[in-house]
């Protein structure tokens, strides 16, 4: 379970230096997507991630973006963590049932 937690710590902090957390959050929020659309691809991108990575550390990672999307978007940011937890837990549950 260490190993767990160093791993997603050290994952979140590559994210954030690279600048790759800004990236994504400047994509979706400037690119004059519709808001619905916004939540689709937040969903679909955790849920691939979580093909290949325990959703523990996807859903710290991903929700490093809802602050700046929610702010340049105005939404609540509730509905951007929602989707994000969604689409990793419908991958884990698709997963287990395999």
């Amino acid at each position: 379970m260490l190993t767990v937690i160093c791993g997603m710590g050290m994952l979140i902090a590559v994210v954030g230096k690279s600048g790759a957390i800004k990236m994504v959050s400047g994509y979706l929020s400037t690119g004059g997507l519709p808001e619905i659309l916004v939540q689709i691809l937040l969903a679909l991108f955790s849920g691939i991630m979580s093909l290949f990575v325990s959703g523990f550390v996807i859903l710290p990672t991903f929700f490093t973006l809802v602050p700046g999307l929610a702010e340049r978007l105005s939404m609540y940011p509730g509905i951007l963590f929602a989707a994000i937890a969604l689409g990793t837990g419908c991958t884990a549950v698709l997963i287990e049932k395999s």
